[in-house]
């Protein structure tokens, strides 16, 4: 595990690794590089509990010289950082080994200059990436100078990163969402911001090991007549700020009635029948903070609580110029927007850094046009998806020798765990646009907003060239032209859409093969991207015959998208007889030739564990097939 980590964080095949021993030193442990001056310690008084389990005294690993104190860090505490010291390693004439550390800490100072580099990346990256979702009478940008109501507790403690490696730490200071506005040019109204600040400062911490999931997001009842007269005094749009924080070692709650009363813990340890392993659900959530329960039995933390609901309907019958901005990295529950003709203009905000918000505030007040897309499919109904029975953390109950006693995310330990996964090729927006095609789904009452999907202060065109097929590539060329008053950047998507047939090889009608983002275009300028396509590219994986990837005899649909829903040129390309990547024709792209290795595993017939899913009330026996079929099985079934 340290070796991994440390090499896939810092590493890379160029670097010369170092051989390292976890040491200690009285009650301090550091690394041993084997060297004259080797190592670091960490600081015995910043932490309370090492803990070894994956660790132990004498076990090797490697590092970098440039990784000592993310080592350091990241394998021998658990992820939080200590303060170093250099350490020097003392041989004396009988072989004996001593440590020295030097008592003044290392530091590490970044200049000024790549600070400020550092700081417009940020920026940069975040208006490159915001999504325009919706953009109803050009509501938006909102011009520099304007006044606007900021409404929403999360504008004043918005999500500026993630968990463990993707957390935000206060070495530096953060540019908020209301100060990105207000540098841009905005200004926002303070008796609002201060009404949420003085209901709640901070924002409870969601981490690693522990979670609190609390939404402090006041009750309408707080909302007097005379805040709100003010605020519709102050200007006729209004802004609301949605925000959800997710990143590793916990996923989302999917049952937030049961993380407030506690049984969202204590439910999964009575049916392991121990409390071992249950530390995965480890949240909390302070409903005594807001007037109501702020969820309903079933509700999930990626849709609107109780409070947000109201407060939508609060800022709705108020206004009829609404801006909804979505701040978080989850695909988010967003259908409601569809409900309120007011909400004109909605907006995609994952965590923007330490100073993103900058960005955020460009793009709003017009001064960047948005031209980001969609990484995720926004379904309508997350619970209608065909994962969702299967999301979570299962436990093997026939491998206690290996359980851990590493304590760091569960005080009772560790067990090894599993997800099944169902769904096969079909994940995410393949499986929409393919269930889309085949009539199992309406596409537009269960998607939002498309994977790849964004819009733009201004429009564009995008044409195809014809394909040249030598064999091995496809060549072809999109132009791409703005058509609108604004200067902007668009983003050519490519998909293929092969031939299928009932019973065949499993595949997916849309694909992404490539995408490119233009340069910023000037109104009635354009830009020609050229594509080279590798024909093996085009293959499927059949596990059922061949066992290796084979592209089939058919014609294939290439297309340059606006998503991966909304095709707007295409060009056939067809393949003329059936091409086998086998063992004696593997694929350029492969460095071993892919085939079937878990062959041995199948078996016939089994018995499904209703009980792990007692939403279900139905048992679907399965006989006489191969596990590997079991997914398409169990796939259909849910839907």
């Amino acid at each position: 595990p340290c070796n991994m980590f440390v090499a896939g964080f810092i590493g890379s095949p160029q670097m010369n690794f170092l051989d390292g021993t976890v040491i200690k030193k009285g009650d301090q442990y550091g690394i041993d590089l084997g060297g004259e001056a080797t190592g670091i310690f960490a600081d015995p008084s910043s932490f309370t509990q090492l803990d070894l389990a994956c660790y132990s005294f004498g076990q090797n690993f490697n590092v970098t010289p440039l990784a000592l104190i993310t080592a350091q860090a990241a394998c021998i505490n658990g992820g939080y950082l200590h303060t170093p010291y250099l350490v020097e390693r003392i041989t004396d004439s009988n072989g004996s080994v001593t440590y020295q550390h030097d008592s003044t800490p290392v530091r590490q100072v970044i200049s000024e200059e790549t600070s400020a580099e550092a700081t417009e990346l940020v920026n940069e990256i975040t208006q490159e990436g915001i999504v325009l979702a919706q953009n109803d009478d050009n509501i938006l940008p909102v011009a520099s100078g304007s006044k606007l109501n900021v409404f929403g507790w999360a504008s004043t403690s918005p999500c500026y990163g993630g968990t463990g490696s993707g957390v935000l730490n206060d070495a530096y200071p953060v540019t908020d969402l209301l100060t990105g506005l207000h540098d841009a040019g905005i200004e926002t109204n303070d008796e609002l911001s201060k009404f949420y600040t003085d209901y709640c400062a901070t924002r409870p911490s969601v981490g690693m090991a522990q979670q609190d999931w609390t939404l402090p997001e006041p009750n309408v009842s707080l909302y007097t007549d005379e805040m709100m007269a003010n605020a519709k005094e102050y200007s006729d749009t209004a802004m609301v700020v949605i925000t959800r924080v997710g990143g590793e070692g916990a996923d989302l709650p999917t049952d937030m009635a049961a993380v407030v009363d506690g049984s969202w813990v204590r439910r999964v340890a009575d049916y392991r029948g121990s409390q071992r392993g249950a530390g995965y659900y480890n949240g909390s959530y302070d409903d005594t903070l807001n007037e109501g329960n702020d969820w309903d039995a079933g509700d999930h933390f990626l849709q609107l609580s109780n409070r947000e609901e109201e407060l939508i309907d609060l800022v709705t019958s108020n206004f009829d110029n609404v801006i909804v901005v979505y701040n978080g990295a989850n695909a988010f529950e967003m259908g409601w927007v569809k409900d309120y003709p007011q909400i004109k203009g909605v907006l995609l905000c994952p965590g923007t850094g330490q100073s993103g918000f900058e960005g955020f505030g460009r793009v709003v007040a017009g001064e960047v046009n948005p031209s980001g897309r969609t990484a995720d499919t926004y379904a309508a109904d997350l619970t209608a998806s065909p994962w969702w029975n299967n999301f979570g953390d299962f436990k093997y109950t026939n491998a206690s020798e290996f359980n851990s006693n590493a304590s760091m995310f569960d005080p009772e330990g560790t067990t090894p765990s599993f997800v099944n996964y169902v769904e096969g090729i079909y994940v995410g927006y393949k499986f929409y646009e393919t269930a889309a095609d085949e009539g199992l789904i309406d596409y537009d009452k269960e998607v939002v907003y498309p994977f790849g999907y964004g819009l733009s202060y201004t429009t564009f065109t995008q044409k195809m060239s014809d394909i040249t097929n030598d064999g091995s590539s496809l060549k072809f060329s999109v132009t791409v032209t703005n058509t609108g008053s604004a200067a902007g950047k668009d983003v050519v998507e490519i998909y293929n859409d092969p031939p299928y047939t009932n019973g065949g090889i499993e595949k997916a009608s849309a694909n992404l093969l490539d995408f490119a983002k233009t340069s910023e275009l000037a109104p009635g300028e354009s830009e020609t991207i050229d594509f080279t396509i590798p024909v093996e590219e085009l293959a499927s994986y059949d596990y059922q015959n061949n066992g290796c990837y084979v592209l089939e005899a058919g014609d294939y649909v290439i297309s340059t998208n606006a998503d991966s829903h909304t095709a707007l040129d295409s060009k056939t390309c067809t393949v003329a007889s059936d091409i086998v990547y086998n063992e004696s024709n593997k694929r350029e792209s492969d460095k071993v030739v892919a085939t079937n290795q878990f062959d041995f595993a199948a078996y016939e017939g089994f018995v499904w564990d209703a009980s792990q899913y007692p939403d279900i009330n139905e048992l679907y026996v399965v006989s006489d097939l191969l596990i590997t079929d079991y997914s398409s099985v169990y796939f259909d079934y849910l839907l």
